[in-house]
């Protein structure tokens, strides 16, 4: 079973910004919901300016736009990631000058619309670094501290920062990875990983993603190179 949420659309880098710029009567997509780090309303418009206390939620084909107020996660109000499965989303970083921002996915989300809310997020910035955070009880704590990855840039030659961000869940590990290279593995004990997912986004990260696939495996996944 595959849970296809938006098609991966290859963009040319010249004229990206003015392709994937929001509408004045973008709104906030049906079917999601959202809890952000602080308390913060959904602007309606495009503008990309949002201050402190608003944030920016667009459906724009190929995927959304996202200009963040405060940090926060989006996620589908309805599915569930289980048993064995793999979580995707590709994400273009716009921001100039704005290197600490994060930006990813997270699974194993509980209680995402009230005061309790926990997920685990693996998530990239735009200077090539990759973490993995475990937010629970009100807090947020790495399980796998800022650390670049081999082969993973961050910003290309167009001045953006792409990547590809994935989370693979087997019976016995789970497996994070950018851009096809594997940062680490887990127990799969060790984690939580089922339950709610979508994309953890850090205050003030302006950037478009061009999907988010969540896809049911029968199938184990390849065994890693050596």
């Amino acid at each position: 079973m595959r849970a296809l949420l938006a098609v991966l659309v290859l963009l040319p880098a010249f004229g990206l910004a003015a392709q994937m710029a929001p509408t004045a009567t973008a709104v906030t997509p049906p079917g999601w919901s959202w809890k952000t780090d602080a308390p913060a309303e959904p602007q309606r418009g495009g503008t990309g300016n949002v201050g402190t206390a608003k944030f920016e939620f667009t459906h724009m084909a190929p995927g959304w736009h996202v200009t963040m107020g405060p940090g926060g996660v989006l996620f589908p109000t309805t599915g569930r990631a289980e048993g064995r499965f793999v979580l995707e989303g590709e994400m273009i970083y716009f921001n100039d000058g704005a290197d600490a921002a994060e930006y990813g996915v997270f699974v194993g989300g509980a209680g995402l619309d009230g005061l309790h809310a926990s997920w685990t997020a693996f998530v990239m910035r735009p200077d090539g670094k990759a973490a993995v955070l475990r937010h629970e009880h009100g807090s947020t704590r790495a399980l796998y501290e800022w650390t670049s990855v081999p082969g993973v840039s961050g910003r290309d030659s167009t001045g953006f920062a792409r990547h590809r961000v994935s989370v693979r869940a087997e019976p016995d590990s789970v497996r994070f990875l950018v851009n096809g290279t594997r940062i680490g593995a887990w127990p799969r004990a060790a984690l939580a990983v089922e339950g709610g997912y979508g994309f953890r986004i850090g205050r003030g990260a302006n950037l478009h993603i061009t999907n988010l696939d969540l896809t049911r495996r029968l199938a184990p996944f390849p065994a890693p190179r050596p």
